[in-house]
Order: C-alpha cells, then sequence, then structure tokens
C-alpha cells in the first residue's frame, strides 16, 4: 500500500498517457475502412464502444489518483 501511496502520481501520469494513444486506435478504424482496408478487427463497432469506453475510465482514473496524490501529500 506504501508503495501504490507513493507513486499516485506517476499512476495518474500513466493514465493520462493512455488516452491519446486510445484515441489514436480509436481513429484506426475509419482510415483503414477509407483506404478500403478490410479488416474485421478495426471496423467492429464494439471497438470503437471499447476504446471509447476505456478513455473515459482513464480519465476518471487519472483525475483520481492526481487528486489523491494531491490529497496524501499534506
Amino acid at each position: 500500500m506504501i508503495a501504490i501511496k507513493n507513486n499516485l502520481k506517476e499512476l495518474g501520469k500513466l493514465a493520462f498517457y493512455l488516452i491519446p494513444i486510445s484515441l489514436l486506435l480509436a481513429f484506426i478504424g475509419p482510415v483503414l475502412v477509407f483506404l478500403n482496408f478490410n479488416s474485421t478487427f478495426f471496423s467492429n463497432i464494439i471497438w470503437m464502444k471499447s476504446v471509447t469506453i476505456f478513455m473515459i475510465l482513464m480519465l476518471f482514473i487519472g483525475i483520481l489518483c492526481n487528486a489523491l496524490a494531491e490529497r496524501t501529500k499534506k
């Protein structure tokens, strides 16, 4: 528990770094469809929804970790 408490700020940064990566993955599907590259993995609607949910979760986890880091610093 102490290791997590000491690294909350880094966990928050990691969560915020994963948001643009998942946004990039979300745009791969429509780009591949536009280029007529048929891929069953990226063209699925479930893929787009899961990436969107992942981005929202990472946003909330990042905010939570940063808030907890500031709270425990005092």
